[in-house]
Parts: C-alpha cells; structure tokens; sequence
C-alpha cells in the first residue's frame, strides 16, 4: 500500500522569506543609485543569512520588445530654379530724317472748253436713210427664208396627203400616159374631210379616173395634219395623177 510523501517542514516559509530578502534587494539598489547621484558615493554592504530552500522558482520570463523602426527621413526639398533673366534687348532709336523741301504747288491750267463744231445735217440724214435701208432689206431676207420655210412645209404636207390618197385608189381603168386632175378640197382642223365642198377644177379626160379620185379622197379622210401647225390651210388645191411622178 502506497502512501503520498508529505510536504517538507519549512518550505514555505522558506520561499516567502526568498521573496521578501530578493524585494529589499531590489528597493536597496533602486534608493542607492538615486541617492548615489546627489550624494558622495556611501558603501553599504548588506549581510543576512539566507536559508537555501531545497527547490527555488525561477521568476517568469520577461518579454523583451524589438524596438520600434526608426523613421525614414523627409525627402530633401526640390531645388527651385530661378527664373530665366530676361534678355534686355536696347531698343534703337529710329533715326530722325532730315526734313523734306516742300515745293510749292505747280500751277496747273484749267482744261480748255471744246470747240463747237459745225454738224453737217445732210451726212446725219444720209446716215438714217442708209440705216433704214439696211434695216429693210433684213426684215425682207428674213420674210422671204420664213415664207421660203413654209413653202416647204406645205408642199411636204400636200405630198403626204397625195401619197395616202393614191394607196387608196382600188381600181384604174385603161389608160394611156398619166393624165392628172385637179381637186379643190375643204379641211376641217381635225384633217377631215368635208365631202360637200370636194370640187373638181380640172378634168382630167377621163370620168371613170375622176370619180375614182373623188372616192379616193373620201376614203383617205381624215389627211394627216402638218408638222408646222403654220402651214395648215383649211382649203387646198390637190393636183392628182394616177401613177407617181
């Protein structure tokens, strides 16, 4: 049968005692090196018997801290440049010009007057008669190409109108040569043909080949009506042939 070791006699006592002599130590050193600083330096030697426990605790570690980073000096300032001196540029005095000679002003003559010549009114009156003249003769050119211009229109359009009457012409009797008559026909504006006012002016020997003109006619109403609206005539004079030519 086991029994548990009793506590040794003393021991705490014997710490307590440890404690109390490490405290005055302490409190000693701390007071005597204040003192040592405004007094002449005192040796003290300080004796007391200090009973050895059989086992001493060691005082916790102390945590000793890094000391703080040192901080990083300012930047040194910029230099600030002066600024650029002005170039001082002397201005040159303009140099003064010697003054000018005024001369006087020239005399100047008045412009003559101009003189009346004498107008010789029979070259005026050659000189219109002349113009009119001229005048004249290009109005009459001028009539003359217009009514030259409408001849041909007209002769045109009574070609056209000869031709559609000779493609309706159905039948020819016998005959010899190409005798040709000549008709006097009223046209509306439409290009048809008034069949009462168809007349016949010249024969052309043969009364079978007249009425087969007149029926001809008839049969190619309404005429085709003329490119120049000018040359359209409400009466016209249609010399007819039975063959072309």
């Amino acid at each position: 049968m086991n029994h548990e070791a009793a506590p040794e006699p003393g021991r705490k006592a014997a710490l307590a005692i440890s404690i109390a002599v490490h405290s005055l130590l302490v409190l000693a050193l701390f007071f005597g090196l204040q003192w040592r600083t405004e007094h002449a330096p005192v040796e003290v030697e300080l004796w007391a018997a200090v009973p050895t426990p059989a086992t001493t605790v060691a005082p916790p570690p102390v945590e000793v801290k890094p000391p703080p980073p040192e901080p990083l000096p300012p930047p040194p300032p910029e230099e600030v440049k002066p600024p650029p001196k002005p170039d001082i540029v002397k201005r040159e005095e303009p140099k003064k010009e010697p003054p000018k000679k005024v001369e006087p002003p020239k005399k100047v003559d008045p412009p003559k007057e101009p003189t009346p010549q004498k107008m010789d009114f029979s070259e005026i009156l050659k000189q219109e008669e002349r113009e009119k003249r001229e005048k004249d003769l290009r109005a009459k050119a001028d009539r003359e190409m217009q009514a030259a211009g409408l001849r041909a229109d007209k002769s045109a359009w009574t070609s056209q109108i000869t031709a559609k009457i000779r493609g309706n012409v159905v039948q020819l009797p016998n005959i010899s040569g190409n005798p040709e008559a000549v008709f006097i026909v009223r046209i509306l504006k439409t290009g048809d043909v008034v069949e009462q006012q168809i007349r016949l002016v010249q024969s052309s020997g043969n009364q079978f080949l007249d009425d087969t003109l007149r029926r001809a006619i008839l049969r190619s109403s309404p005429f085709p009506l003329p490119d120049n609206p000018a040359a359209f005539e409400s009466e016209l004079k249609l010399i007819l042939r039975p063959y072309e030519g």
